[in-house]
């Protein structure tokens, strides 16, 4: 793992990093430890911490500093004035590391690193900039080093040109800049454990404090570029078409008997030629590997093992509305059919990032239509036929190669796409593909079709924290030109449910029942708190419930806490319900019984408004909730992601106080006045 580079390349097992190479040991040891101590759970994000600790390392060199113990504050003001006026690279001056590598090949220094093709390694080059690899340089940096040796007659392996080159990013986005700067963070976290080289100070007290460093300089998230519903049917009817096509059981079958010796007979060459003819996806190539456009023709491997399986992904995410790491979850046999014939899909949650414990802790139910059943019985006879030993549908074993096949979808679906042929937008431009897309093409074709009564029961079905994502979601349909019958508002109407929809907000009851045990099984391991009256009740009894747990087993440490803490929680949460509201600042906990009813305050203000008795009414109504109507309800909590509706309605507030006048100034100040009221007593819950 190198840190520095030319002229003087040195790696972190290298002496002069011993102390680094200890503290990076124990940073990602005490990071898997059970919460908590540690936080991480998932290899990826082990991988990417390591990642930014060798950068943290790199650039504390780069600022002259040789250990932690000699950090200051004025070093963490200067790292965080490069992160936020240059981006990532600029954390390492690159430029001056490329000068310095070519006078060194300039003056014969440096001897020029070829690989077994005579061409130049590049790792070996990326080595001299005091990284691992290529990728990790700076595009302008790394092509000032190869236009030198270009010119002097060096050539470089053969990458082919992208369409359009990926721009430098000089301002991170808010999660890229959080991660950066953990190694800071964990530098203070883990303090005991390094004694051999404890950094002097608190750079930060908390994730909270980065978050609002980061909030002032960081690039804001955008939204999912949108697909032209022509686009989106495009797509969809072309992945069905293949999937449906009789090329696709015979490729599986093929796929079943081959071997390290791969060869394809006159006879099946011809009739995979023939279906992908039919299908206007050009010819079949004579290599294994694809070496030509895709245009041109496309190999067995890629046909097989790669546009099969992202068709298949294709339409199991634009029928399920799942995000593109609950695909790559999901697991053989997992499809159900209930009574009346509807399928049903078990699938892992990853966004709500479930905690449950137990085998089916972090599983929901959620219904499928036959065609994603379709798509998912073609994955499961393509792995069969790979023979690959895990569960995941999606892991595939090359028969040929041996070795594991990589369906990373987001990567794979530009050239899906190209290959398939997808029509342009109606302006022209190139489709440009992403995972994300399928899920508004959910939200916005099964609201149409299957007239939700409410926004809640959509929301619960794409796990959405906040109503207002799901809202968006919506709106965009409207762009696009689609009708659509926001019923959010009309769930006082009478409505006729047929069985089929009485099954399928059943379906959607289930999931909501996990939504609340996620919730209550997040705050009572603490790692959310509950805000709001209600929050503050709900975390007195989890926290008796703690206690009865507690009385057996230690719920942090010990896995033999699982069934009791399932058990206890299921039956706790199992009377409790969790609504969202509309305006996404709050969740409702009233049921409706009388006592709950009757200290509603929505329904107060509704029969103060109406005349009419409290009594009479059977449920709470959105309509007469405003957000401190509900922000001072017994019934009302909240979560700390829903806290920025509240953060942008002060300052909404205080900037309309700024210039009004007589009547509504008073008007402004008393609503002020009850939201810092409703922010004090909330902040004052979280730090406790």
């Amino acid at each position: 793992m190198p840190i520095t580079g030319f002229p003087r390349v040195r790696l972190l097992t290298d002496p002069e990093f011993e102390r680094d190479l200890i503290t990076v040991k124990i940073i990602l040891k005490e990071s898997v430890q059970p919460q908590p101590r540690g936080w991480i759970t998932e290899y990826l994000t082990l991988q990417r911490l390591l990642s930014n600790l060798l950068m943290f390392i790199r650039a504390r060199e780069d600022l002259g500093i040789d250990r932690n113990s000699r950090l200051t504050p004025e070093a963490k003001r200067a790292y965080l004035r490069k992160l936020r006026t240059g981006g990532y690279y600029k954390l390492v001056d690159f430029s001056s590391r490329a000068r310095a590598i070519v006078k060194g090949f300039a003056s014969d220094r440096l001897v020029v690193p070829i690989n077994e093709r005579n061409q130049v390694n590049l790792e070996a080059l990326a080595n001299l900039f005091g990284v691992q690899h290529p990728g990790a340089v700076p595009h302008d940096a790394l092509d000032s080093v190869k236009s030198y040796l270009a010119a002097k007659g060096y050539s470089f392996r053969d990458q082919r040109a992208r369409a359009t080159r990926r721009a430098l990013v000089r301002k991170l986005s808010a999660t890229r800049a959080r991660e950066v700067l953990t190694p800071w963070l964990l530098l203070f976290k883990y303090r005991d454990a390094l004694s051999h080289d404890q950094i002097p100070f608190r750079p930060f007290l908390n994730g909270k404090e980065i978050q609002s460093e980061i909030k002032k300089w960081s690039r804001k998230k955008g939204s999912t570029k949108e697909l032209k519903p022509a686009q989106v049917v495009d797509l969809l009817s072309k992945s069905m078409a293949l999937l449906t096509d009789p090329l696709v059981p015979f490729v599986i079958d093929l796929v079943a008997t081959l071997g390290p010796n791969f060869s394809i007979s006159t006879p099946t060459r011809d009739f995979i030629n023939e279906r992908l003819g039919v299908l206007n996806l050009g010819v079949l190539g004579d290599a294994y590997t694809q070496n030509e456009d895709l245009l041109t023709s496309v190999s067995f491997r890629t046909l097989a093992l790669v546009f099969i399986p992202i068709a298949a992904a294709c339409v199991i995410a634009m029928g399920t509305a799942r995000r593109k790491d609950e695909i790559d979850s999901l697991q053989v046999g997992r499809v159900t059919t209930d009574k009346l014939g509807q399928f049903s899909l078990g699938t892992q949650i990853r966004k709500l990032k479930n905690r449950g414990v137990g085998k089916e802790g972090h599983m929901a139910s959620i219904p499928i239509s036959a065609t994603v059943k379709l798509a998912i019985d073609m994955m499961e006879k393509l792995k069969a036929a790979t023979a690959h030993p895990s569960s995941y549908l999606f892991d595939l074993r090359d028969p040929v190669l041996e070795t594991a096949v990589s369906l990373d979808l987001t990567k794979r679906l530009k050239s899906f796409g190209d290959w398939l042929r997808v029509s342009a937008s109606d302006e022209g431009s190139t489709t440009e593909l992403a995972a994300h897309q399928f899920r508004k093409f959910f939200a916005i074709t099964y609201f149409y079709r299957y007239r939700f009564p409410s926004l809640p029961a959509l929301s619960l079905h794409m796990m959405h924290l906040n109503l207002d994502v799901t809202r968006a979601y919506l709106a965009s349909a409207a762009r696009n030109s689609l009708l659509l019958q926001d019923e959010s508002k009309a769930t006082g109407k009478a409505s006729k449910a047929t069985p089929r929809d009485v099954t399928r907000l059943d379906d959607f009851e289930e999931v909501g029942r996990g939504f609340v045990f996620d919730i209550l099984f997040s705050a009572m391991r603490g790692d959310i708190k509950l805000g709001g009256a209600a929050g503050l009740h709900l975390m007195r009894d989890l926290a008796k419930l703690t206690e009865q747990v507690g009385d057996i087993v230690d719920v942090h440490d010990s896995v033999d806490a699982d069934d009791a803490l399932n058990s206890i929680l299921k039956r706790f949460a199992s009377g409790k319900t969790f609504r969202p509201h509309p305006e996404g600042h709050g969740f409702c906990t009233c049921d409706q019984t009388a006592g709950c009813l009757i200290a509603a305050n929505c329904l107060r203000a509704k029969s103060s408004v109406l005349g009419v008795d409290v009594k009479s009414f059977n449920d709470v109504d959105h309509d007469y909730a405003e957000d401190l109507t509900c922000g001072t309800c017994v019934h009302h909590f909240t979560l700390p992601e829903l806290w920025p509706y509240w953060d942008n309605e002060i300052t909404r507030c205080e900037e309309a106080l700024d210039e009004a006048h007589g009547e509504q100034r008073r008007a402004l100040e008393e609503r002020l006045e009850g939201l810092r009221t409703y922010e004090a007593n909330i902040t004052w819950q979280w730090a406790a």
